[in-house]
């Protein structure tokens, strides 16, 4: 994957967290919190590992994007 590829995957990562937090967590009931918590954290994890593959090569990238 090139620099431009990552970037590009990463703004769509971005919208999507965008939409989930607009659309999704404010539909879930506050009695379920734990769950809008999980969701995010899952959300944040994804962003992080896509901006630690940028930065790294061959299989380390490669282990990274699997997670």
């Amino acid at each position: 994957m090139h620099k431009n590829s990552n970037f590009t995957l990463y703004s769509e990562v971005i919208k999507y967290e965008r939409y989930v937090r607009q659309y999704v967590v404010g539909q879930i009931a506050s009695v379920h919190r734990d769950l809008r918590i999980h969701l995010l954290d899952e959300i944040y994890k994804l962003e992080r590992y896509l901006m630690e593959a940028q930065f790294t090569r061959g299989n380390i990238r490669l282990k990274i994007l699997q997670k």
